[in-house]
C-alpha cells in the first residue's frame, strides 16, 4: 500500500514539473520577437552576403544569406543590441526594441569599409569574391568549403575541375591525364528537399516556426552520417557472429527496403522521412565497412585454392570498380533528372517531381536489391572462411 502512495506522489511531482516547464516555456516563447533585415555596404548599396549578425551578450544569431538579408527567430524581446560584422568592414552595434508575442521587426544596417590607419604597413589586396567565399564559409552553419573565382585562376592547375578537386568530398575523372569530370556525392537529398519537401511550417503551443529547406539539407546529411557512424563501431561484432557476407546481405537489403519506401512520403511527413534516413544510413554502416573485409576474403580464398596470394590485383580493380561505380552513379543521376523533365533554379513540373522522387528511393532501391540478389550465390559464407583461416595459418607455419 505504501509503495503505491509513494508511486502516486512520484507520478503528481513529475506531472507537475512538467506543467511548470511548459508554461515556463510558454512564457518563454511569448516574451520573444523575429529580428529580420539586410545588411548592405553604405556607400556602394552593393549586399553584404553572409556577413554575421549576432545578438550581443547571447550566442543567438544567424548569417545573411546571398542577397544580404538575414531573419532571427525567437530574440529576447525588449531592448538589444546586434551587432554585425563582416571581413574588410568596420563592425557595428545597432540597437533595437524587440517586439513580443513572436511579432517582426526588420532593420536595414549600412556597414562602413575598414579603414587603416597608423605606422606603415605593407597591405596584400585580396580580391572582392575571395573575401565573400570567405564570409560565406565562417557564417555557414554547416561545415563548408569555398573557393571564389579568382583563387581558383590562382592555382597551379590546368583547368577549374583539377581545382576543386582540392576540396573534400570532391573527386575528378581523368582523360589524357588531365582530369576532365568532376564527381560530388550525396546529391539526391539536396534536390529532393530542395524542390519536393521545401520549407516546412511546424506549429507548437500556438506558435509557427518555419524551417527551411536548406536547414532541413543539412540536419538530415548530418544525422545520417551519425547513424552511419554508430554503424560501423557495431559492425566488427555483427561480423563475428553471423559472417562478413551475411551482414553485407542483410543491410544492403534493409537500406534498399528503407530507400523505396522514401517514393510513397509527402513533403510534410519529415518525421518519417528522417526515420528512414536514420534506418537507411545505419544500414549503409556494415555495407561500407564489409565489402572492403570481402575483398580480401577473395584474397586469401586465392591463396588457399591456387597458392598465390593476388591482394594487390584484387584491391586495385575494386577501386577501379568503386571508381567506375561513382562515376556511372553520378551520370545517371544527370540522365535520369534530365529525362524527367527537371529544370534547375525552378518551379518543377509535376513529371521533374517525379523524377527528383525516383532517384531519391525507387532507383537505388532496385539497384541494392540487385546487389543483395548477387550476394545470395556468394560461396564464401562464415564456415568457409573459418576453415580457410585456419588452413593458411597452417600452411604459413610449415613454410
Amino acid at each position: 500500500m505504501n509503495q503505491r502512495q509513494n508511486n502516486l506522489k512520484n507520478l503528481k511531482l513529475v506531472s507537475l514539473t512538467l506543467l511548470m516547464l511548459s508554461c515556463l516555456f510558454s512564457q518563454a516563447l511569448l516574451a520573444s520577437g523575429i529580428i529580420r533585415g539586410r545588411i548592405f555596404d553604405e556607400k556602394s548599396k552593393d549586399v553584404l552576403s553572409y556577413a554575421n549578425i549576432v545578438i550581443k551578450g547571447t550566442s543567438i544569431g544567424s548569417p545573411a544569406d546571398q542577397d544580404g538579408e538575414f531573419s532571427i527567430p525567437n530574440a529576447p524581446s525588449g531592448t538589444q543590441t546586434i551587432v554585425v560584422s563582416y571581413i574588410g568592414y568596420e563592425t557595428m552595434e545597432v540597437v533595437i526594441n524587440v517586439p513580443e508575442n513572436n511579432k517582426v521587426i526588420f532593420q536595414e544596417i549600412g556597414l562602413k569599409t575598414l579603414a587603416i590607419k597608423g605606422q606603415e604597413v605593407v597591405v596584400t589586396a585580396q580580391g572582392l569574391g575571395q573575401i565573400q567565399a570567405i564570409n560565406q564559409q565562417l557564417a555557414s552553419d554547416k561545415i563548408s568549403s569555398i573557393v571564389s573565382e579568382a583563387r581558383i585562376q590562382e592555382l597551379p592547375d590546368f583547368n577549374a575541375a583539377a581545382a576543386l578537386s582540392r576540396l573534400p568530398g570532391v573527386s575528378t575523372l581523368e582523360s589524357s591525364g588531365e582530369a576532365s569530370k568532376v564527381v560530388i556525392r550525396g546529391l539526391a537529398p539536396q534536390y529532393y528537399i530542395e524542390y519536393y519537401v521545401k520549407n516546412q511550417n511546424f506549429s507548437f503551443l500556438g506558435k509557427e516556426f518555419i524551417f527551411s529547406y536548406k536547414g532541413i539539407t543539412s540536419t538530415f546529411m548530418m544525422s545520417g552520417t551519425v547513424m552511419t557512424i554508430i554503424a560501423v563501431l557495431l559492425t566488427p561484432y555483427m561480423s563475428k557472429k553471423l559472417g562478413k557476407a551475411a551482414v553485407y546481405r542483410f543491410f544492403l537489403g534493409l537500406a534498399a527496403i528503407s530507400t523505396g519506401l522514401v517514393i510513397f512520403l509527402k513533403p510534410e511527413n519529415l518525421v518519417m522521412l528522417f526515420t528512414l534516413q536514420f534506418v537507411t544510413s545505419f544500414a549503409v554502416g556494415p555495407v561500407s565497412v564489409t565489402q572492403w573485409a570481402i575483398y580480401t576474403d577473395t584474397a586469401d580464398y586465392s591463396e588457399w585454392k591456387k597458392n598465390r596470394r593476388a591482394t594487390g590485383l584484387v584491391m586495385s580493380a575494386s577501386l577501379f570498380a568503386l571508381k567506375l561505380g561513382i562515376a556511372l552513379g553520378v551520370s545517371c543521376l544527370a540522365w535520369i533528372l534530365a529525362a524527367h523533365g527537371y529544370i534547375p533554379n525552378a518551379e518543377q513540373t509535376a513529371q521533374g517531381l517525379l523524377g527528383i522522387r525516383m532517384v531519391m528511393s525507387v532507383y537505388p532501391a532496385v539497384a541494392g536489391l540487385i546487389g543483395m540478389g548477387f550476394m545470395i550465390f556468394y560461396p564464401l559464407n562464415h564456415e568457409i572462411m573459418d576453415r580457410i583461416e585456419k588452413d593458411l595459418i597452417e600452411r604459413r607455419a610449415r613454410e
